[in-house]
Formats: C-alpha cells, structure tokens, sequence
C-alpha cells in the first residue's frame, strides 16, 4: 500500500484504488487525519476497493518519499512489534 502511494504521488496521480482491508482502512484514515491524504473511501458491496485521493500543494507532493526505517535484518528483527516501520518525508504539516 505504501508503495503505491509513493509510486502514485511520483507519478502526480490523483488517486490510487487498492484491495480493502481493515488495516489499509485504519491506515489511510490516519494519512487523512495527519494531512498526508486528501480522501479516503471504501466502494463496492462484495468486493471492496480502498479509494485514496492524494494531496498536492500545487505540483509538489506533500509527502516526498517513504522509506524503510530498517535497512538491515538486525535493525527489522528490532522493529517486529511496529507494524508501521516506516518514515514519511514530507513538506511542513499542511494546513487542514
């Protein structure tokens, strides 16, 4: 998910739709609620899709990139308990 999301905002899309799960759900709400993602919802009754709709501050992403924090297996071994072992580089916070 984070993937795409990064491949998405290099790209300028507008919007990325992934497979739903309530874990990318929880996750994405997070994104809005800190200002990272303009959009979140769910569409479809049996199979549902997670529709995410990027943010942009005119062609500059608001987030820059996402990386690993663990680059070597003794630092993941380190991180199993974060299910989030990842950084955000992102412009200032932006304004809501």
């Amino acid at each position: 998910m984070l993937t795409r999301i990064r491949n998405a905002s290099r790209a300028l899309l507008p919007a990325i739709e992934l497979p739903h799960s309530r874990m990318k759900e929880s996750l994405a709400k997070i994104l809005k609620s800190e200002g990272y993602v303009a959009e979140v919802s769910v569409d479809g009754k049996t199979i549902k899709k997670l529709k995410i709709q990027l943010k942009y501050q005119g062609k500059k992403n608001v987030i820059e990139g996402l990386s690993p924090v663990c680059a070597n297996t003794s630092a993941r071994r380190r991180f199993r308990e974060c299910s989030l072992a990842w950084v955000f580089r992102s412009c200032p916070r932006p304004k809501a």
